[in-house]
């Protein structure tokens, strides 16, 4: 029997993606506010899942 690892990468949002990690944040209850002027990212499974 064969283990594989899940593979992630991570991806950096550009200004105009901001608003849909906001978006997100929401949806999930987080307080918090991404902001146009600081690094945003996020980490995606191998099928593109958040």
């Amino acid at each position: 029997m064969t283990l594989t690892q899940p593979s992630y990468r991570a991806q950096w949002l550009s200004d105009i993606e901001i608003p849909l990690a906001n978006k997100f944040y929401r949806m999930h209850g987080f307080r918090g506010k991404a902001r146009r002027y600081e690094d945003c990212a996020v980490v995606r499974d191998e099928k593109g899942r958040l």
